[in-house]
């Protein structure tokens, strides 16, 4: 009874997004509405800056070192400390407090796993920092170095129920990453469209989780705001036309495309004015369709028409995001 009422207070500690508290606490802004839209340290970095990541990122990681800390005070085993670093994660990712939208995990493991074995945290930093330079991917070589934990972890315990253990929370920590990992994106897609397709019909939710990713503007201030938001993180800014064919074809490029990079867009036809301080502004001859990716307040880089592809906003992104 014991061990089931710690996990059930181990799921509702993770339901505590620090993102969202730090950001309703100091900036006034509901993280879940910007950037990304994802309330973890990363978003918040680039929402809120330096202070914001470190603050959230210390919050979310104290909830798996509190938790493991608890269970070993009660005098419980390794791998039951470990299924409270499962627990907490999963009430992170999946808050049943904030409808079951929350974070991707990523520091409450690894506040979690520095509790249990400071020497596996230490074993995979070092493996990020050897690899990291060479592949130059954040994502795909941090949880390919967290995914050898369960390795590192028995080769110093020599422990099977400990090394399970950590199988299954790295597998679950993997899982709220699939879409970051190479190997699983095509599947995901594949899977998750008809889903999406299907559920955004009738889910008001589902819709509000999409404005987030697209977000139009149709003042000259929001212009404003989305210019200076440049000057901290790269932007997408779309001009679509809403009764051309071509620019409903670079619409649906730039809609799939998918990225943590903010989207905007306006609409040519009802925001006419807004469209012409972009072009003078920007000082690129207005076309349409036509796709920014702004840095610094400025374009770095632009295409329209056909030129609007997924293949040519990833090649900009890599290039400038």
């Amino acid at each position: 009874m014991e061990v089931i009422v710690l996990l059930i207070c181990a799921y509702m500690v993770g339901n505590l997004l620090m993102a969202t508290v730090i950001g309703k606490l100091l900036y006034r802004q509901d993280i879940r509405s910007s950037g990304s839209g994802n309330p973890g340290a990363r978003n918040a970095g680039r929402v809120f800056g330096k202070t914001g990541f470190v603050l959230t990122f210390i919050g979310d990681a104290l909830k798996g070192a509190i938790v493991v800390l608890i269970a070993r005070w009660l005098g419980m085993d390794e791998w039951l400390q470990l299924a409270c670093v499962f627990a907490v994660m999963a009430g992170h990712i999946y808050p049943i407090v904030h409808k079951f939208r929350g974070g991707q995990g990523v520091s409450s493991f690894i506040g979690g796993m520095l509790a249990f074995n400071p020497s596996v945290v230490a074993c995979f930093v070092v493996i990020f920092l050897v690899f990291y330079p060479f592949l130059k991917n954040f994502s795909i070589v941090g949880l390919s170095a967290m995914a050898m934990s369960p390795l590192i972890l028995y080769g110093l315990t020599k422990d099977w129920s400990q090394t399970v253990a950590a199988i299954l929370v790295v597998a679950f920590l993997l899982f709220a990453h699939r879409k970051d990992l190479p190997c699983c994106k095509r599947v995901y897609k594949a899977v998750r469209r008809p889903i999406d397709r299907l559920v955004s019909r009738n889910d008001p939710s589902h819709r509000e989780r999409r404005d987030h990713l697209m977000k139009e503007i149709r003042s000259i201030e929001e212009w404003e705001q989305v210019r200076s938001q440049s000057n901290k993180e790269p932007v997408f800014l779309m001009k679509h036309s809403s009764t051309c064919p071509i620019s409903a074809a670079g619409y649906r490029e730039f809609d799939r495309f998918e990225t943590e990079i903010p989207k905007y867009y306006l609409i040519v036809q009802r925001s006419r004015s807004l469209s012409n301080e972009i072009e003078s502004d920007l000082s690129i001859q207005h076309e349409s369709p036509q796709l920014f990716l702004l840095k610094d307040g400025e374009a770095a880089w632009h295409a329209s028409h056909y030129k609007i592809s997924q293949s040519n906003i990833k090649s900009a992104v890599e290039a400038n995001g």
